[in-house]
């Protein structure tokens, strides 16, 4: 579909108990939240669809407590380039 991204992860190493990995469409406007990861959905492959990325450059990753967060801490451990 357009304006639209699909992300694959493989063998990547789920986050610690009580946290999430969050995805956040990072763009000129700021950034905005693309969903949350617990370690069932990561281990030990996940595919996300990622809709509504009009606008953003890059796709950020951070560490959460369990239900994610509304404002994104500075503590983005991957970034994607969105082109």
């Amino acid at each position: 579909a357009r304006d639209a991204a699909v992300l694959v992860m493989n063998s990547v190493a789920p986050p610690e108990k009580g946290y999430v990995y969050q995805m956040w469409l990072v763009g000129d406007d700021g950034a905005h939240s693309a969903g949350t990861m617990d370690a069932a959905a990561v281990s030990p492959s996940t595919t996300a669809v990622l809709p509504d990325i009009d606008g953003s450059q890059r796709l950020a990753f951070t560490v959460e407590p369990g239900g994610g967060s509304e404002q994104p801490p500075s503590a983005v451990f991957a970034s994607l380039p969105l082109i």
